[in-house]
């Protein structure tokens, strides 16, 4: 009795130990039903910061990727075909690998879906987007008329908009990609003491990546 006892107990750390060190994976479901997809040579790419990663032809308007997930890194899926232009910027998604299912449409207009940190990425970015541009015709309308000292003053004001915008989104996300894009906005805008100060605040993404590194330390250059 005790051995089969300390054998089930044995079984259950295994158990426990090999879930511990399995990492969670990603499944992409494309689909593509654009004819370029058909023509001979046509693939979608997976691809990340170093290069492309995977390749993947279209069947009958569905195409798949698979790996490990990651919260810290953007991966791009995009269509190639024989003569594309290469600033042709249709059938391409961005995306963050979060997620153990994630679905992405290549066909116009692009959609991912299932990924919550790629919503919470585009919501960032467009909400930037919007204070950077809601009070450009007032600006633009200053300059021609020669103020430009107000025009200055209200693109400042929106500037810091958009710094608290990144401060407070950093600060939520401070171990995630969302995080890092929301960090590298503040670069320009705050002291060498203050972005130090958010670097010890963040993860191992944040503190161990060498091109804030770099960026910080060109900074403390300068000043």
């Amino acid at each position: 009795m005790k051995f089969r006892q300390l054998t089930a107990a044995l079984l259950v750390c295994a158990l426990a130990l090999s879930c511990a060190g399995r990492k969670e994976r990603y499944t992409v479901h494309g689909t593509l039903t654009d004819s370029m997809a058909s023509l001979p040579g046509s693939m979608v790419y997976l691809i990340s910061a170093d290069g492309p990663v995977d390749s993947a032809a279209v069947k009958d308007g569905k195409f798949t990727f698979s790996g490990e997930a990651d919260n810290t890194i953007q991966l791009v899926a995009m269509l190639r075909y024989p003569g594309k232009d290469p600033y042709d910027e249709r059938f391409m998604a961005v995306f963050v690998p979060d997620a153990k299912d994630i679905y992405i449409d290549l066909d116009y207009p692009e959609t991912v879906t299932g990924s919550p940190l790629t919503d919470a990425v585009n919501a960032y970015q467009e909400r930037v987007s919007q204070i950077y541009y809601e009070r450009e015709s007032d600006i633009g309308s200053l300059a021609i008329n020669g103020e430009q000292e107000r025009a200055d003053s209200i693109f400042r004001a929106q500037m810091k908009k958009i710094a608290e915008l990144s401060r407070e989104t950093y600060l939520a996300n401070t171990d995630n990609v969302l995080g890092l894009q929301a960090f590298t906005m503040l670069l320009d805008e705050l002291e060498i003491e203050e972005l130090e100060e958010l670097v010890s605040r963040g993860g191992p993404l944040v503190k161990n990546n060498a091109y804030i590194a770099e960026l910080l330390e060109g900074k403390k250059t300068r000043q």
